[in-house]
């Protein structure tokens, strides 16, 4: 697991600055919005993940550890990593998932 948090001096982060991060990194991506309090329970997935937050605030559970995620910040799981989330009460939230192509 990698987490990457967004510097406060790069500004406020946009859904287009993020995407063109995404897509000079050769990444496939799509958009994904969620209402706010939407919980996912632990599961995994088949491919190594990322999740970019463009609005709002995440929390994700990795390894009995939680992790919060706000505007700008990255965090990347590998294939088969066990994990859950929940979206902040406070709002909805838009964030970028990607996988490689």
């Amino acid at each position: 697991m990698k987490v990457s948090r967004w510097k406060k001096n790069q500004g406020t982060p946009s859904l287009e600055t993020i995407r063109d991060l995404v897509d000079g990194e050769g990444l496939r991506c799509y958009t994904w919005s969620d209402a706010p309090g939407k919980f996912y329970p632990e599961h995994t997935h088949n491919e190594d993940e990322m999740r970019w937050i463009v609005q709002g605030s995440l929390t994700v559970g990795v390894n009995g550890k939680e992790i919060k995620l706000k505007a700008g910040d990255r965090i990347e799981l590998p294939a088969g990593t066990a994990h859950w989330a929940r979206v902040s009460e406070d709002g909805p939230i838009i964030y970028l998932c990607a996988t490689k192509s």
